[in-house]
């Protein structure tokens, strides 16, 4: 959720809107992050999770990065079970980074 925050933030013009959604059914939790930034083109959506990938956009070159953080989010969201996708952020402007996770029952019935 760190590293999806960050991109928002560093992609999203000065008086941009970066929006975090967390919800829950008990089984699973669900979070959005969504901003009005730049976006993902939708042919780079999938890459974007690729090790070292970087989209040519000269607003996103202009920001720096490694090209890892996507890809060890994902690693990390599907360790645990679940699922990292983007989609377009509201108004179809930007960009909505959304992962879900299953809870899981610790031994005293709490759920995690």
């Amino acid at each position: 959720m760190i590293n999806l925050m960050g991109n928002a933030i560093k992609f999203t013009p000065e008086k941009g809107r970066v929006v975090l959604k967390l919800k829950s059914d008990g089984k699973i939790i669900h979070v959005e992050v969504i901003d009005n930034g730049f976006g993902v083109p939708v042919e780079n959506r999938q890459k974007v999770f690729e090790k070292f990938y970087q989209h040519g956009d000269i607003h996103t070159r202009q920001q720096g990065g490694t090209g890892l953080g996507l890809s060890i989010a994902k690693s990390i969201v599907e360790v645990h079970g679940g699922r990292i996708w983007v989609d377009d952020g509201e108004g179809g402007r930007g960009s909505n980074f959304q992962f879900v996770l299953p809870l899981v029952e610790i031994g005293d019935g709490e759920t995690v």
